[in-house]
């Protein structure tokens, strides 16, 4: 049973899932916080939201996932050796190759326009677009 924090004024809503929180089959161990003048609020870290966001690429072919997943990786520091081993445990290497392989095209396109940044949604757009 999953727990919903549901606003009448967003469409946007919070999932409280049960514990223990975990990715996978592999549980998490690392919480990120962020002190907010309400209180601490815990978060996944960005490695393990990257995985989150991959495992529902991986296990229901969630493209959406998948564009989520490379947009937190380029606007965040993570661990990319724990999320290929991970990936591996998961048996989901190929699909893995797929995700790096866009980041990797995604931080060639900012070096090749030389801008400090190009946006993830253009980016999508652009492949949509070649497809």
């Amino acid at each position: 049973m999953k727990r919903y924090f549901i606003h009448k004024e967003t469409s946007l809503f919070i999932e409280f899932p049960r514990g223990p929180l975990g990715v996978g089959d592999a549980p998490i161990k690392d919480i990120s916080s962020r002190k907010t003048a309400t209180g601490t609020l815990k978060l996944l870290t960005p490695t393990n939201c990257i995985k989150d966001r991959l495992s529902a690429y991986y296990h229901w072919d969630d493209r959406q996932s998948l564009d989520q997943t490379i947009w937190v990786a380029m606007e965040n520091e993570f661990d990319i050796k724990s999320i290929e081993r991970w990936s591996m445990h998961e048996n989901m290497m190929e699909k893995y190759q797929d995700f790096r392989e866009s980041i990797m095209a995604l931080k060639e396109a900012e070096e090749r326009l030389g801008e400090e940044s190009i946006k993830a949604e253009d980016f999508f757009d652009e492949l949509d677009d070649k497809s």
